[in-house]
């Protein structure tokens, strides 16, 4: 095995070790990459907790070693890549084109397993994603709410972290500060405009419509999942809630899964209903 190879395979499972286990609660502080009783997982999130506090260069460089401009099925002016984050479920790089016509860029959602695991069907996976996300589109139509245009990738990825098919979701890059409609100041923010105080009422209403008549629901189990945007500059936000996780359609069974395995996320989940229930009627 080459050099590249083995280093490109050591780099792999780094970011697998940090994405696949998600440091939901951020309990796992930066200093356990060194601490000897840390475990390979609580090493990995450290690693990457660092890395999230570089500087953009060295950002720049970890982008361009899982993705060239190259590899894309479109064309880049000077392309520029930044790791943006990592999650449980997808690696998230930005790329802009160097133009200063070109607004924010785009970015570029890597699907976890689908770089990790070896034998993942990618093609399957994609046309699964595309599926719910016109599912969730057609759910919320005619709805005052935004949910984000994006593109499927299959993008055959050849380098020394990663030799192999690998899924892309490809969207505008959003600069806006997210505020979870289910956080504390959610009235607050909803007082200050009345256009979003519809928009979140429109869409607990269809939620629950949803629900009650399909025993289905989009993810609202994770933190900003559908959130109220802030753009910088402005006091006020934006005129709709905006739907950030568009292709994730659970069911009754999601729930009842949930209540086993995490008693406490399961009763903040049944809260969220509640809260939808009473935006329903406003």
């Amino acid at each position: 095995m080459s050099k590249e190879r083995l280093v490109g395979e050591k780099l792999l499972e780094c970011w697998g070790v940090a994405t696949l286990g998600h440091d939901i609660q951020n309990k796992i502080p930066k200093s356990a990459v060194l601490n000897p009783s840390s475990s390979k997982w609580e090493r990995g999130v450290a690693f990457f907790k660092i890395v999230n506090g570089l500087s953009s260069k060295i950002n720049s460089l970890i982008g361009s070693t899982l993705l060239s401009s190259s590899e894309l099925p479109f064309l880049l002016h000077s392309p520029c890549w930044s790791y943006v984050a990592n999650g449980q479920e997808q690696i998230i790089l930005k790329m802009s084109s160097g133009n200063s016509e070109d607004d924010d860029g785009f970015v570029l959602k890597l699907n976890a397993r689908s770089v990790i695991e070896a034998n993942f069907d990618v093609c399957g996976a994609a046309s699964k994603l595309k599926k719910e996300y016109m599912e969730v589109n057609d759910m919320y139509k005619g709805v005052q709410v935004d949910v984000p245009q994006q593109s499927f990738l299959v993008l055959n990825i050849k380098n020394p972290v990663v030799d192999k098919p690998v899924l892309a979701v490809v969207e505008k890059y959003d600069r806006s500060e997210r505020i979870d409609i289910f956080s504390n100041c959610a009235e607050e923010v909803v007082a200050l405009n009345g256009n979003l105080r519809t928009s979140l009422s429109e869409f607990a209403t269809r939620f629950m419509s949803i629900w009650r008549r399909e025993n289905r629901f989009i993810d609202i189990i994770g933190e900003n999942n559908v959130s109220f945007r802030k753009f910088p500059g402005q006091k006020v936000c934006a005129d709709r809630v905006i739907i950030g996780d568009p292709h994730i359609i659970y069911s009754r069974q999601t729930l009842q899964k949930l209540q086993q395995v995490n008693s406490t996320l399961y009763i903040k989940t049944l809260d969220k209903f509640k809260r939808l229930e009473q935006f329903s009627k406003w």
